[in-house]
């Protein structure tokens, strides 16, 4: 099997395209918002491969993903409040 070399270059320009904006996006809310937001990318993805390409994900998968977001989103929360803190302390 060949590779569709104009498909393969679309898909990078639209890659580069979206990890730009989203990097300008992100300069417009708060640093805890964008870490959050930048966490969550795994449910996304799924749902999308589910309504775009018609992937099928068992409900284990589906379990996995929703622990490994939750488990991202709670160490972030806390690193960010730890800095916090530490930003109070200083002042």
């Amino acid at each position: 099997a060949s590779l569709h070399h104009t498909l393969l270059l679309i898909t990078s320009f639209c890659y580069v395209g979206a990890m730009s904006l989203s990097n300008s996006a992100f300069r417009y809310v708060s640093y805890p918002t964008a870490v959050l937001a930048k966490s969550c990318k795994l449910i996304p993805t799924m749902v999308m491969g589910y309504l775009i390409e018609g992937k099928h994900y068992s409900n284990q998968e589906w379990i996995a993903a929703g622990s490994i977001t939750i488990g991202i989103v709670l160490f972030n929360l806390s690193r960010i409040q730890q800095q916090q803190q530490q930003q109070h302390k200083e002042e």
